[in-house]
């Protein structure tokens, strides 16, 4: 609980640290993802949402900050589960080529997610928090195209089946995604 509060408080002071940066570009993000959720089959979900990518006076450093929404489908039983989330990524970004059309880069960072529908029981812990290890390209100054996993930090969200204790369920995974600059 004392780490979710944590990644809370940074990521309400990280406008803070937006308002001296250098430039900001808002845009849409959007990709899939291939998650394991311990206990139950991978599911293959898909996202999309607003982004906001900072540079910081660092060169080379960026930060990017999304709100999005995030639906995965799984089987189970033989039966077919969706579960809708909203993701709040914070990610640092180092980009180690400066010129040229295609700017390379490595990114690291906190999430915070927010469970909006649970479809397999009852949940008691809306939020869980994860960090996130990736890489990509910009291209032409508009697009961003990335891999990130995602790695559960603690307990992610407890389930409760009728009839059974509470169960920790970690969620980790590959996510895909195509980003637009404006």
């Amino acid at each position: 609980m004392r780490r979710i509060l944590l990644l809370i408080v940074i990521m309400a002071l990280s406008p803070i640290v937006l308002v001296n940066a250098q430039s900001f570009r808002w845009g849409v993000k959007g990709g899939i993802s291939v998650t394991d959720v311990e206990k139950r089959n991978e599911g293959l979900g898909w996202f999309i949402g607003p982004m906001l990518d900072v540079s910081l006076p660092l060169v080379g450093f960026s930060a990017d900050v999304s709100a999005l929404y995030y639906q995965v489908e799984y089987n189970k039983y033989d039966k077919d589960f969706t579960d809708k989330y909203i993701e709040m990524p914070l990610n640092i970004k180092w980009s180690f080529l400066q010129s040229g059309m295609l700017k390379p880069y490595l990114s690291l960072g906190p999430q915070l997610t927010y469970l909006m529908e649970f479809s397999d029981g009852e949940y008691a812990n809306h939020w869980a928090a994860s960090f996130n290890v990736g890489a990509g390209v910009r291209l032409f100054r508009h697009f961003q195209v990335g891999v990130n996993y995602n790695l559960p930090l603690g307990r992610t969200i407890e389930q409760f089946m009728i009839g059974s204790s509470p169960q920790p369920l970690k969620r980790k995974g590959v996510w895909m995604s195509l980003a637009y600059l404006f």
